[in-house]
C-alpha cells in the first residue's frame, strides 16, 4: 500500500491549495460575498460612526488639530507645493485604477498567478465604495485655511486619495511579503510600497484638503478593504488526496 501525499502534507490532514489558479467568476461572486462583503460592511458602519463622532460629539475635542492645517499652510514654498501636487495626482481615481492595472498585469506576467493579484483589485474596489458610502452619509467641512487643489464635492472624511494609495500599496506589500523569498526584498518592498501612502496622507494636509482625523482614517479604510481582500483570496483547504496501490 503507497500513499501519494503533496509534498509538505505529510503529518498534516490537510493542506492548502496554492496553485495560483483564479477562482471562476461564480466561485468569486461566493467568495465576495461570503468573506470580503459581510467585513466591508461591518467597516463601514464603524467608519461611518466614526465620522459622525468626529463631527458632532468630538467636533470641539478635536478643534486643536486644525492648527496641524494652519502650520502646514503658514510652512509651504514653491518646492513642496511641486512634490505634494505630483504626490496627490498619484492617487488621484485615474492614477489609482492606471496603476492597479499595471501592478497586476506586470505581476501576472512575471509569475502567472492571477489568484495572486486579484486581492488587490478587490481591495482597491472595496475601498473606493467604503469612501462613496461615507462621504454621502457624512458631511464633515475642510480645513479652513487657503487650498491648492478645487475642493470636490465629497465630505472632507475620509481622505479618498490616502485611502486609494493604502488600499493599492498596502496590498501590494502584502503581496510581496507573501511572495519574495528574500528578506532583503521583503523588508524593501515593504518600505517602498508602504510609504506611499503615507506620504500621501502628508501631502493631502500640506496642500489643507484633509484634517489629520480625515487621513488616519483614509489610512485605515486602504488597509481594512486591502487585508480582507487578501484574508479572503488565500489559499483554501483542502484534504489530501491519497491513492492505494
Amino acid at each position: 500500500m503507497t500513499a501519494l501525499v503533496s509534498p509538505g502534507a505529510a503529518g498534516h490532514g490537510r493542506r492548502p491549495v496554492d496553485d495560483g489558479v483564479a477562482p471562476t467568476v461564480p466561485e468569486l461572486g461566493s467568495i465576495f460575498a461570503r468573506r470580503v462583503l459581510p467585513y466591508v460592511v461591518v467597516w463601514f458602519v464603524v467608519l461611518a460612526g466614526a465620522g459622525w463622532s468626529l463631527g458632532h460629539p468630538l467636533k470641539s475635542a478635536l478643534a486643536p488639530e486644525d492648527g496641524v492645517s494652519r502650520w502646514f499652510a503658514a510652512h509651504r514654498s514653491p518646492g513642496w507645493n511641486t512634490v505634494t501636487d505630483v504626490l496627490s495626482h498619484v492617487a488621484n481615481t485615474g492614477s489609482i485604477i492606471v496603476s492597479t492595472a499595471a501592478a497586476c498585469l506586470v505581476y501576472w506576467l512575471v509569475t502567472r498567478r492571477l489568484r495572486d493579484v486579484l486581492p488587490l483589485a478587490i481591495g482597491v474596489f472595496t475601498q473606493a465604495g467604503v469612501f462613496l458610502l461615507t462621504t454621502l452619509v457624512i458631511d464633515r467641512p475642510r480645513p479652513q485655511v487657503p487650498k491648492l487643489d478645487q475642493s470636490p464635492p465629497t465630505s472632507s472624511f475620509p481622505s479618498g486619495h490616502t485611502g486609494a494609495s493604502a488600499a493599492l500599496y498596502f496590498g501590494l506589500v502584502l503581496l510581496c511579503v507573501r511572495r519574495f523569498p528574500s528578506l532583503r526584498a521583503r523588508v524593501l518592498s515593504a518600505v517602498g510600497f508602504g510609504l506611499i501612502p503615507f506620504a500621501v496622507g502628508t501631502a493631502r494636509l500640506y496642500r489643507g484638503m484633509h484634517h489629520p482625523s480625515d487621513v488616519l482614517f483614509g489610512l485605515l479604510n486602504g488597509l481594512v478593504c486591502a487585508v480582507v481582500a487578501y484574508l479572503a483570496l488565500r489559499p483554501a483547504p483542502s484534504s489530501v488526496t491519497k491513492a492505494a496501490s
